[in-house]
């Protein structure tokens, strides 16, 4: 993924977007990566129901929320991206 790409799709592509990543569910419907369950931009892990997108945060991509509090905090993130690139 390319710095400051947002992907966002409709419920029903979830499960091939984890594929495209590589990532899996856990037995209770979490993403994860391997074994490590994947956090959101907040730091929440992120159930199957609330995945709403992929972003580049922090060099890697990373699962976004259904949840308004998750875009401020990643929006706020490329703010200061853009501003540490000017």
């Amino acid at each position: 993924m390319s710095e400051g790409v947002t992907l966002t799709f409709d419920r029903s592509a979830s499960k091939h977007i984890l594929d495209v990543f590589d990532w899996s569910l856990t037995n209770f419907g979490y993403l994860r990566d391997s074994d490590d369950i994947l956090s959101s931009v907040t730091g929440h892990p992120v159930h199957i129901n609330e995945f709403a997108g992929v972003v580049e945060y922090g060099g890697k991509p990373r699962p976004l929320r259904d949840d308004f509090n998750e875009l401020i905090e990643y929006v706020k993130y490329r703010r200061e991206q853009e501003v540490d690139d000017d």
